[in-house]
């Protein structure tokens, strides 16, 4: 499953970028999906960002590792259904001395010093389990479930991933909407600036606007040099998320796209089908149901069917029978009925099927905190989206009041308090817009995860 997703995010980032560069730069780019280095500032998206972390992730590869040992688990589950085969074989040399005497031939005696014999025995057996009480079905099943479990772990630890790795990414969007904010703010200051210097060399107004513009395009300087010192660190960020921190700083898209829009039905019904969380407990509750048969098919009686083949070969220099050898097979069935055990059996079934019991109720109590929680989160969601209109519009509305503002300004007929209040509003405006839009999106990637949808 993560190999397929990371074939598919792969292939779709190379896609992406060869539309958007030269050939030169497209070999830059293989090299730094090889190798996790740039050697220049390039334009890193969204969809880059995650197939590059999937290939470097070493939570994910961790749970790939379990995934595959959950699988060679579920095969060799198998082994309980195949009969078993063995073979065994022993040979044995003697030194002797011999003394017999003979009922036949007139009594005739036997005597040997230092006398050889050899004796080769060898075996093939066959055990079959007709019935075990239905244990081999039992651990079969468990093992499928947990196999079924590591591959569910997999998938939320991919969408772990994604989430970080998207809302590292969000974060320097943001700073860099921040910045480019900002310099929309200092260009309007500057121009108040050069306003203000014409004013006053012709009379028109006093020193002290002209003093006031450079004062507030001063702050402006230094909040965007604050704003500026935040990138490194969110970069840095970014790549420690993507498990790539020694690679080269990258540029990021200028605003992500927020276009989820789910329905309250959809997200009760994906919570059960699509959360990791709750299909893991849920996985677990069948796990402790098929350790309870397999502890109870531990009471029931066993039975197997057994052959074997069998041969025996003996020779020796002294004694009545100088050589002798068997070969054959025999088969037959053997029952074995517990009847007492230490009450070990019967304890360890107690204790299973209490834990299945606890393992029911804690899936109950995931069901339950998760449905709150993601309700809660689908209406975080739907107020940052009406937020987001809404700060969105009061942004047109600033600039547009500040354009009419600044043409009074420049023809004397408002003062600078009134421009400065405006473009003011504008910051404000544009800065609330900025963080409703980050807010948007790490409500999306929350809702997302907790229903499963973040990766399709």
């Amino acid at each position: 499953m993560l190999r397929d997703l990371r074939d598919y995010l792969r292939t779709s980032a190379v896609k992406i970028f060869k539309r958007t560069m030269t050939a030169s730069r497209y070999i830059v780019f293989a090299f730094l999906l090889s190798s996790a280095s740039l050697v220049a500032q390039q334009r890193l998206t969204l969809q880059q960002a995650i197939a590059m972390a999937l290939e470097s992730n070493y939570g994910l590869k961790i749970a790939e590792n379990n995934e595959e040992i959950g699988k060679q688990a579920y095969d060799a589950s198998l082994s309980g259904f195949l009969p078993k085969i063995d073979a065994s074989g022993t040979t044995v040399n003697t030194k002797s001395d011999i003394r017999q005497q003979i009922a036949t031939n007139g009594g005739q005696t036997i005597d040997r010093k230092g006398a050889n014999s050899t004796n080769v025995v060898g075996n093939i057996g066959l055990t079959y389990t007709i019935f075990d009480g239905l244990k081999m079905f039992a651990t079969r099943e468990r093992t499928r479930l947990l196999n079924e479990s590591a591959e569910i772990s997999l998938r939320q630890e991919v969408l772990n991933t994604v989430e970080q790795v998207t809302l590292a990414y969000s974060e320097l969007v943001r700073l860099r909407q921040q910045l480019k904010a900002l310099e929309e703010i200092m260009k309007i200051s500057e121009d108040r600036i050069k306003v203000a210097e014409a004013k006053l060399n012709v009379g028109l107004a006093p020193k002290t606007e002209l003093l006031q513009s450079k004062v507030d395009y001063n702050a402006q300087r230094s909040e965007y040099q604050r704003q500026k010192a935040l990138v490194p660190a969110a970069q840095l960020q970014l790549k420690a998320t993507m498990g790539l921190p020694e690679m080269a700083d990258v540029e990021v898209q200028e605003q992500l796209i927020n276009d989820y829009t789910p329905s309250q039905s959809s997200i009760r019904g994906a919570l059960q089908q699509g959360n990791q969380t709750v299909l893991l407990a849920k996985n677990a509750m069948l796990v402790n149901e098929q350790l309870v048969r397999e502890y109870r098919a531990d009471l029931l009686p066993r039975l197997d069917f057994n052959t074997n083949y069998n041969y025996t070969k003996s020779t020796s220099e002294a004694g009545i029978i100088l050589s002798n050898r068997n070969r054959g097979f025999n088969y037959g069935f053997s029952v074995n009925i517990p009847l007492f055990r230490g009450f070990a059996a019967t304890k360890g079934l107690k204790i299973a099927r209490l834990t299945a019991v606890n393992a029911n109720l804690e899936y109950e109590n995931v069901l339950n905190q998760l449905s709150v929680e993601t309700l809660r989160a689908y209406s975080t969601y739907q107020v940052d989206r009406e937020l987001l209109k809404m700060e969105e519009e009061n942004v047109l509305l600033a600039k547009e009041n500040l354009d009419i503002s600044m043409e009074r300004f420049r023809q004397s007929q408002t003062s600078i308090l009134e421009l400065r209040q405006a473009q003011e509003s504008l910051q404000q405006a544009q800065s609330r817009l900025i963080t409703i839009r980050y807010d948007t999106k790490a409500a999306e990637l929350r809702l997302r995860n907790l229903t499963g949808d973040l990766v399709k």
